[in-house]
Order: C-alpha cells, then sequence, then structure tokens
C-alpha cells in the first residue's frame, strides 16, 4: 500500500502528451493549446470612440464653460471620416468608429445638447483629455502573445484567439479512454433491484466523469466476473490511451482484474493506495512497438470509484491532453471547520463536504460509507484528514473541489 501523493506521481510519471492537430474555431471549446499564439495586427487596429457622441478638439486643459461647435460630419463604425476635428467644430460618432484627426476627447451624447441639425452644445468644465478613446494597441499590439501553450480554451479564450486572427489554433488531442464494469451482482439501471442485485451506477457515472475531461470516450460495457470474457473486453479496451475497470481488484475469490491484466501482459505500477475511499485501487500500463495504455482497476463502490476517478485517471487524462499542473483536484483551497471530526482509521480519508466559498467554511457531511452517493452528490468538495487525526470547530483543514 502506498502513500497518494506517491500514486499521483508514477500515474504522472507514467501518462505521456498526446499527438497535435489544427481544429476549427468552433469546436476547439475545451481544447490545450499546444502552441503559443500571437496576435497579427494592433487591437484595436486603430484608435476608436468607446460610446456615441461627439468628437471633439478643442484644448481640454484651457478651454472651459459652455462651447457651440459645429456639426462637419458623422461617422459610423465601419466608417472614417475625412474630416479634421478643431476646436469650434465636432464629429458626430458612432461606438466603435475610428476617432477622426484632430480628435482631443469624445463626449457621450447624453452630455450634450443638440441646438440644432448642425450645432451641439458642450459643457468643456466636464471633458478630460483623450476620454473615451480607446487608443490603436491599447489592448495588445502585433506579435504579442496572447495565449500560451497549455491554456485550456474557454469561450473567452476563443475570442481572443479569433480576433489575433487564429482560425485553427493547434492544440493536443484528447485522448480516448475506454470504460469496463464488472460484478455479478450487477443489474441494468432500467432494472429492478432484489435481495441480491444492485443497479449498475458506475458505467453512468464513469462516463460522465470521462465527459468533463476528453470528447474521446467509449463505455465497452459491462462484464461477467468470468475470466475468458473479461480477457476480451479488457483486450479490447487497451486499444485507447486510457482503460479504466471497476470492480474486481480486491481480494475475493471473483477479484479477477488482476490476473485477466497480467494475461495481457499489462505491467502493474502499483496496487492498493493508502486511502479512504479507495484503498484497492490497480495502476498498470500496457505497451508495444505501436501503442501505449495506462490501465485503472478501481474499487466497485460507486464513491470510491469517483474519488480514484478524480485522483488519478482525470490527472492521466489532463496531463495526456496537455493541461497546466494536471495533479489532484482542479482547485484546492483552505477553510474553517464548522464541524468537529476525528478520522479514527490508519488510513489517509478524504470526506464528503459542504464548501462556502464566501466564509471559507466547511461543514462535513455524515457520510455513511464508499457505497452513499446521496452524500456524494451532495458535497461540492473532498476535505483531507490525515490518518489518526482529531479537528475541532474552528481548525484548519485542505478541502478539494468537485
Amino acid at each position: 500500500m502506498i502513500p497518494l501523493d506517491d500514486a499521483i506521481k508514477l500515474v504522472l510519471d507514467s501518462a505521456r502528451i498526446i499527438e497535435t492537430e489544427n481544429v476549427d474555431l468552433h469546436s476547439a471549446v475545451g481544447k490545450i493549446l499546444a502552441q503559443d499564439v500571437v496576435a497579427d495586427a494592433d487591437q484595436p487596429p486603430f484608435s476608436k470612440s468607446l460610446v456615441d457622441g461627439y468628437a471633439v478638439g478643442f484644448d481640454c486643459e484651457s478651454t472651459n464653460g459652455m462651447q457651440q461647435l459645429a456639426i462637419i460630419d458623422r461617422v459610423d463604425a465601419g466608417q472614417s471620416s475625412s474630416q479634421t476635428v478643431g476646436d469650434k467644430t465636432a464629429v458626430q460618432i458612432m461606438t466603435g468608429a475610428p476617432i477622426p484627426p484632430g480628435t482631443s476627447a469624445v463626449v457621450m451624447v447624453e452630455e450634450t445638447k443638440l441646438l440644432d441639425a448642425n450645432t451641439v452644445a458642450i459643457d468643456a468644465d466636464k471633458v478630460q483629455h483623450e476620454q473615451f478613446i480607446l487608443q490603436q494597441g491599447a489592448v495588445c499590439q502585433s506579435a504579442d502573445v496572447v495565449a500560451t501553450t497549455g491554456s485550456r480554451l474557454t469561450p473567452a479564450r476563443i475570442g481572443v484567439l479569433a480576433e489575433a486572427g487564429c482560425a485553427r489554433p493547434l492544440v493536443y488531442r484528447d485522448p480516448s479512454i475506454s470504460i469496463v464494469t464488472t460484478g455479478d451482482e450487477i443489474v441494468p439501471v432500467d432494472s429492478k433491484t432484489s435481495d441480491r442485485c444492485i443497479r449498475n451506477s458506475n458505467g453512468p457515472l464513469l462516463v460522465a466523469a470521462a465527459r468533463q475531461v476528453t470528447d474521446n470516450y467509449r463505455y465497452i460495457g459491462h462484464i461477467a466476473d468470468e475470466m475468458s470474457v473479461l480477457v476480451e473486453a479488457l483486450e479490447a479496451g487497451l486499444k485507447s490511451h486510457v482503460l479504466v475497470i471497476t470492480g474486481g481488484v480486491s481480494m475475493g475469490q471473483k477479484d479477477l482484474i488482476p490476473e485477466a491484466l497480467n494475461q495481457l501482459g499489462v505491467r502493474q505500477v502499483f496496487h492498493k493506495v493508502n486511502l479512504k475511499p479507495g484503498k484497492p485501487a490497480w495502476f498498470g500500463v500496457f505497451e508495444n512497438d505501436v501503442h501505449r495504455c495506462l490501465v485503472f482497476g478501481l474499487p466497485g463502490n460507486p464513491v470510491s470509484t469517483f474519488v480514484c476517478f478524480e485522483l488519478l485517471v482525470k490527472s492521466a487524462l489532463r496531463k495526456m491532453r496537455g493541461q497546466h499542473n494536471p495533479g489532484r483536484f482542479d482547485e484546492s483551497a483552505a477553510a474553517i471547520l464548522k464541524t468537529a471530526f476525528t478520522n479514527r482509521g490508519n488510513r489517509f480519508l478524504l470526506q464528503p463536504g459542504i464548501y462556502c466559498g464566501r466564509s471559507h467554511e466547511v461543514e462535513v457531511l455524515q457520510w455513511i460509507g464508499s457505497a452513499d452517493q446521496i452524500r456524494l452528490a451532495a458535497a461540492n468538495c473532498l476535505i483531507e484528514f490525515p490518518a489518526s487525526s482529531s479537528y475541532s470547530v474552528g481548525d484548519q483543514v485542505v478541502v478539494r473541489r468537485i
């Protein structure tokens, strides 16, 4: 049984970044950049107005009082004006339109009074030099790096890439993942339960978890605890970059997964982690001349399955798709306990909890074990409790967001 941090390190050391591809911006959301993106022009490419109003040319530092200005032109977004603004003239201008020559400031239309079709009155005392003007290159300049390798392409970043002229960014391919569930006691979701059978919640849970990280997933199916059919299903799963199996990795007579993987040539890296829930977790690597697959055997209880996926499988997938800081959870935070808690066990414990980001307090949920998905679904974090530890109300702990 190895420490959790050692297990995560072994997984990350075994993971390899997948190849790259160029994708269309419309399908790039969630992908990870494999190459810096630089701006091909200044942004904005010209000085422009931030408001609807009037471009004026008087000296904002020395001109005082109400000024009557002759309106010499109008410029809309997508147009330009050839007129030069002077100290007694103004150009009507719309948001986003280029600033006319000679402009010292733009005055919002709400701060002006139209005297007639050709004359506007402006209070010079309320006008500041260069107000409501976004200067050329103020956002970024040509050849500036606007998105770095390893960045996740959010909708906002995709907007930045579009503005920079990057129509087909180079991204890391999503790793493929195959999922197999096992257990003779498991029945389909739409079946009735009995005194000896439970519904298959691990299959839908793992597919949903995989979809949060990669678009390239496959649920092979639920396989009986029989060596020949297990070997056949696992052999198919080894064609993916990652194979995840639930159940069959503990110490029972029908825990056949380690032996089935051994028959297929999968090299065991570790078996059993100092973790609750998730102790029986198994990890290995399959490799030949043309292909490499990371193999995870996860405990069958659904909370254990979820925690091991978040800690181990997701860490591997995130590294393989080029993400920065792939280990552990997406976010961690220090929090103040609202309830006293004692971990009487001899394993590192991740306890479901509810974390409030505003007060930085966390409440321990009264979880009843690794089959308790109800409390897991109610949680927004897992709280770290070292083995044989005791905490009082007000003590500081580490929470991992989920």
